[in-house]
């Protein structure tokens, strides 16, 4: 059997090792869900933005199509 002096760093970068795989269990979860958290508000955000460009398009053109009806029916009516 080895002497204890040897044993001595295997069991110091153990309890090493231990610590760091209680601090990695400990802050994986809280982590975890604030990088979920973040995804999930910048796509409600990127959802958001598209449906208002997408209004903003459809108002634009709904304008559009009322000024060439309103410019046909002027050059029909002269």
């Amino acid at each position: 059997m080895a002497p204890i002096e040897f044993l001595h760093p295997i069991w110091q970068a153990m309890k090493v090792l231990g610590l760091v795989i209680v601090a990695i269990c400990l802050l994986l979860p809280p982590v975890t869900a604030l990088a979920y958290w973040s995804v999930l508000l910048q796509s409600r955000r990127a959802g958001h933005l598209c449906k208002e460009r997408y209004l903003m398009a459809k108002e634009s053109a709904r304008r559009e199509q009322q000024k060439n009806e309103t410019l046909l029916k002027a050059n029909f009516s002269a």
